[in-house]
């Protein structure tokens, strides 16, 4: 196990500290139980309490048995339960009274926990007094699968918002760990403010006890520069800042609007494998705005979301479908865009708990970057992808816990990696747009017409594994064969979106994004990371190009950024251009130092020029990592 703190955590706090990764500090004394082993609960026993999730934990009664080999009669032991979340571990206690030893034995009844954890019994006085790099192995006990549900309902007099319900819930199964709140959770619940909805919170993968977060907020319909920290209303909001357009206007899933009421339709639970399937039913509110475009109030938007969460496949999948439907007996096309995010967004460099990145995060969008994996930046723009069912493949960020600016500093350039998570977003239809809005954050974009009285919908599904090949396992391949009945939803998209200029008329291939990709797989190729490297000329292969002169820059991915490499070709007809890239005087030097520093990747960005015969000459560019390894 890597570097590890324990903290004593009372049961109603242990989601909270998954999600902000704190820790108090230890100090140095030691009991004399010297080993116990609890053997009630049996391991991997499903646990699912009422009101559990964050600091709003509601106790429950557990049963706890053990022994405790070579202790005295009168001896106490403290029950508490243990995991690890980035290099740290927390011990959470499940009771304020400790157990007494009897006969070399010892029992009673506890508070529930609700994270996947491992039962332990350990002398009074160790849960507040760990040092770090403790030895937890001589007191034994079973993992339990822990979780909860809990659906509130607004019941203050006069509230605007009375008789509203939404829920939230984590869930803990045997190979993964999600948290859900409910679409109205943030988003004016009790009346409060706008443009925050709920989804899939947070997600982690087990090992064991070992959790290995990755997804973060997704499925939200959200304000996007709240998100970023700008929030509404505090200013001017537009239409590009919304995670949801009706007919134009922005729009948000409420907790109400007029007469309508946001609902918890269903909880399905099984208590031998944990699935879950929760669904809601909640109405779409358009914002009002002023002359300045500031958010002053709601008004019914005639369409309702009813939404499906689902969770299997021991924790490593997790599906949100959403329908869309009318109920003012009116038609509405809707722009649905979906936020998307890593753990890494909200906890990596420069996020909150003290976590930092040993090894970033990186994307590969099959369409876009062939195998190839990035680290986009906000405002790149991957899209739109071919029809069909889409799937978005993630590396998960290596995270580590730093408790102090001096500790971070201290840390050795050759430890040992962290292990990561694997990933996949996977959608039922292509979005017309992905663009990322933040650090491992990014928009899936999705137009939908609802007809009078009718619905559209939806969907995507999460998917999570410890391995690559348990990912690969759990993908399911887009099939080549048409259902017998097509569905109702989605419908085609029939004109461009009142919030968008109209579409301009079909131009001819332009042949520049697939001149940035080719370059970009090139880059991303290590061998040829390497080539460069030792000043080493590097070929980019494109077929498919139109007659004109082409020409690749490499630059380097800051501002004012000098060429590192470049090169020009010109064909004069049709066919296969093959682009020569060499370094230049500063690119040599440049990466001679990289070289002699170790540095395995270097941020750059990559600019293509066409000029086509008789024509002006066109420009696009791109960011890629290239790397040395």
């Amino acid at each position: 196990m890597q570097q590890s703190h324990v903290r004593r955590v009372r049961a109603a706090s242990i989601a909270t500290a998954a999600v902000t990764a704190g820790l108090l500090a230890p100090s140095a004394a030691h009991a004399a139980v010297g080993s116990t082993s609890v053997t009630n609960p049996a391991p991997e026993r499903v646990l699912d309490s009422p009101g559990a999730f964050l600091s709003n934990i509601a106790p429950g009664e557990l049963r706890v048995d053990g022994v405790a080999p070579g202790a005295a009669d009168g001896d106490e032991v403290t029950i508490v339960c243990t995991y690890t979340l980035t290099g740290v571990t927390f011990a959470v206690e499940l009771s304020e009274d400790p157990l007494t030893v009897t006969g070399g034995a010892f029992g009673g009844t506890v508070d529930v926990p609700t994270l996947p954890c491992r039962i332990r019994a350990v002398p009074e006085e160790l849960p507040s007094s760990l040092p770090e790099d403790e030895d937890l192995s001589a007191y034994a006990g079973p993992r339990v699968l822990a979780g909860g549900f809990s659906s509130s309902t607004d019941t203050s007099p006069g509230s605007p918002s009375f008789g509203a319900e939404t829920f939230a819930t984590v869930r803990g199964q045997s190979k993964g760990l999600n948290f859900v709140v409910g679409l109205p959770s943030g988003s004016g619940f009790g009346g409060g403010g706008f443009g925050v909805s709920g989804g899939v919170y947070l997600t982690a993968l087990l090992d064991d006890t070992y959790y290995r977060p990755l997804f973060g907020p997704t499925a939200f319909l959200t304000n996007f520069r709240g998100f970023l920290g700008g929030g509404v209303p505090g200013g001017p909001m537009g239409l590009d800042d919304v995670g949801l357009v009706v007919d134009g206007r922005g729009a948000v899933p409420v907790a109400s609007i007029g007469t309508r009421r946001s609902k918890v339709v269903s909880r399905t639970f099984d208590p031998v494998t944990a699935d879950q399937t929760v669904v809601e039913d909640v109405p779409i509110a358009l914002y009002v705005l002023d002359g300045d475009g500031r958010v002053t109030g709601l008004e019914d938007s005639g369409l309702s979301v009813r939404r499906t969460t689902a969770q299997n496949g021991e924790g490593r999948r997790i599906s949100v479908g959403d329908v869309f439907s009318s109920t003012d007996g009116g038609a509405h096309r809707i722009e649905v865009r979906y936020l998307q995010s890593l753990y890494s967004s909200l906890f990596g460099d420069g996020g909150g708990g003290g976590v930092r990145e040993q090894e970033p995060a990186s994307f590969r969008f099959p369409w876009s970057t062939g195998d190839a994996y990035v680290s986009p930046e906000a405002g790149e723009e991957f899209g739109p992808a071919p029809a069909g069912p889409t799937t978005i493949l993630v590396h998960g960020a290596r995270l580590d816990y730093s408790r102090t600016t001096a500790t971070r500093a201290a840390r050795r350039a050759d430890e040992p990696l962290l292990p990561r998570a694997e990933g996949a977003f996977q959608f039922d239809s292509a979005p017309s747009s992905v663009k990322f809005v933040g650090k491992d954050a990014f928009a899936a974009t999705f137009v939908r017409d609802v007809p009078a009285g009718g619905s559209a919908g939806v969907s995507q599904t999460l998917l999570q594994d410890l391995t690559q090949a348990g990912l690969d396992g759990l993908i399911t391949p887009p099939s080549t064969t048409p259902p017998a009945t097509p569905p109702a939803a989605p419908l085609p998209i029939t004109a461009p979106l009142p919030t968008r200029p109209p579409a301009p008329p079909a131009s001819p291939f332009n042949p520049l994004p697939t001149l940035a990709r080719s370059t970009g797989r090139v880059l991303l190729t290590p061998a040829q990371g390497r080539r460069l490297r030792d000043r080493k000329p590097v070929t980019v292969t494109t077929k498919g190009m139109p007659a004109g002169r082409y020409g690749v820059t490499i630059r380097r991915r800051v501002p004012g950024g000098r060429t590192i490499a470049s090169g020009i070709r010109t064909i004069k007809k049709d066919g296969t251009l093959q682009v020569t890239l060499r370094l230049s005087k500063y690119g040599k030097r440049y990466l001679a130092q990289k070289k002699t520093r170790k540095a395995k990747s270097v941020p750059v960005r990559v600019i293509v020029t066409w000029t086509p015969p008789g024509k002006g000459r066109q420009r696009e560019q791109t960011s890629y990592p290239t790397n040395f390894r």
